[in-house]
């Protein structure tokens, strides 16, 4: 079992071994290609930083609104999860 919602261990990890290429890889061409364009300019790089960061947060956000996905709360536990409340 895979956390507290009790998500089954084998779908759990081909996504987030997935999720941690793609991350570390997006990671790696960031600080590449930061470290060849802005190597003089470290205040536009480090002003850059978060403002990248809010727009792929902002991007993010719009495609889970766009897919349907919702922020509502789980009104109660699926059946046979094993949670003690």
């Amino acid at each position: 079992m895979a956390g507290r919602t009790a998500y089954p261990l084998a779908q759990f990890t081909p996504p987030v071994v997935f999720a941690g290429v793609l991350w570390a890889s997006l990671a790696t061409m960031l600080g590449y290609i930061g470290g060849q364009d802005f190597h003089d300019q470290t205040l536009l790089a480090t002003g850059l930083d978060p403002a990248g960061s809010y727009f792929a947060i902002a991007v993010t956000l719009h495609a889970f609104g766009f897919l349907g996905v919702s922020g509502e709360a789980v009104s109660e536990w699926p059946a046979g999860s094993r949670i003690d409340g």
